[in-house]
Protein backbone atom coordinates (compact mmCIF):
# COMPACT_ATOMS: atom_id res chain seq x y z
CA UNK A 1 0.00 0.00 0.00
CA UNK A 2 2.41 2.20 0.64
CA UNK A 3 4.56 1.72 -2.62
CA UNK A 4 1.45 2.62 -4.42
CA UNK A 5 0.61 5.70 -2.29
CA UNK A 6 4.37 6.59 -3.19
CA UNK A 7 4.07 6.04 -6.89
CA UNK A 8 1.05 8.01 -7.14
CA UNK A 9 2.62 10.67 -5.14
CA UNK A 10 5.51 10.14 -8.03
CA UNK A 11 3.00 10.80 -10.52
CA UNK A 12 1.16 13.23 -9.48
CA UNK A 13 4.64 15.23 -8.83
CA UNK A 14 5.83 14.46 -12.25
CA UNK A 15 2.56 15.70 -13.64
CA UNK A 16 2.74 18.73 -11.36
CA UNK A 17 6.38 19.39 -12.89
CA UNK A 18 5.13 19.13 -16.59
CA UNK A 19 2.59 21.51 -16.35
CA UNK A 20 4.94 24.08 -14.76
CA UNK A 21 7.18 23.46 -17.27
CA UNK A 22 5.28 23.89 -19.99
CA UNK A 23 3.58 26.75 -18.73
CA UNK A 24 7.21 28.70 -17.80
CA UNK A 25 8.00 27.69 -21.91
CA UNK A 26 4.24 29.07 -22.93
CA UNK A 27 5.78 32.43 -21.47
CA UNK A 28 9.11 32.81 -22.38
CA UNK A 29 7.79 32.13 -26.18
CA UNK A 30 5.19 34.92 -25.80
CA UNK A 31 7.94 37.13 -24.19
CA UNK A 32 10.36 36.43 -27.21
CA UNK A 33 7.11 37.10 -29.90
CA UNK A 34 6.76 40.65 -27.83
CA UNK A 35 10.35 41.33 -28.02
CA UNK A 36 10.59 40.07 -31.46
CA UNK A 37 7.39 42.32 -32.55
CA UNK A 38 8.79 45.12 -30.87
CA UNK A 39 12.10 44.87 -32.42
CA UNK A 40 10.62 44.84 -35.72
CA UNK A 41 8.55 47.98 -34.83
CA UNK A 42 11.47 50.02 -33.85
CA UNK A 43 13.35 48.96 -37.00
CA UNK A 44 10.80 50.09 -39.11
CA UNK A 45 10.65 53.60 -37.44
CA UNK A 46 14.28 53.72 -38.05
CA UNK A 47 14.28 52.71 -41.78
CA UNK A 48 11.41 55.22 -42.05
CA UNK A 49 13.36 58.10 -40.36
CA UNK A 50 16.09 57.13 -42.54
CA UNK A 51 14.12 57.50 -45.62
CA UNK A 52 12.83 60.96 -45.00
CA UNK A 53 16.40 62.26 -43.36
CA UNK A 54 18.11 60.95 -46.85
CA UNK A 55 15.04 62.79 -49.33
CA UNK A 56 15.08 66.25 -47.01
CA UNK A 57 19.04 65.95 -47.45
CA UNK A 58 18.94 65.24 -51.14
CA UNK A 59 16.40 68.20 -51.25
CA UNK A 60 18.04 70.47 -49.82
CA UNK A 61 21.08 69.58 -51.70
CA UNK A 62 19.69 69.99 -55.15
CA UNK A 63 18.22 73.17 -53.72
CA UNK A 64 21.32 74.16 -52.71
CA UNK A 65 23.07 73.24 -56.48
CA UNK A 66 20.37 74.99 -57.94
CA UNK A 67 20.95 78.52 -56.13
CA UNK A 68 24.66 78.13 -56.04
CA UNK A 69 26.80 79.01 -53.35
CA UNK A 70 26.52 82.74 -52.45
CA UNK A 71 29.05 84.08 -49.64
Amino acid sequence: MLKDMQKTSNANLKDDIQKASNANLDATMHSFERVTKATQAIVTEITDYSKRSFEHGTKTSACVSAQGFSG
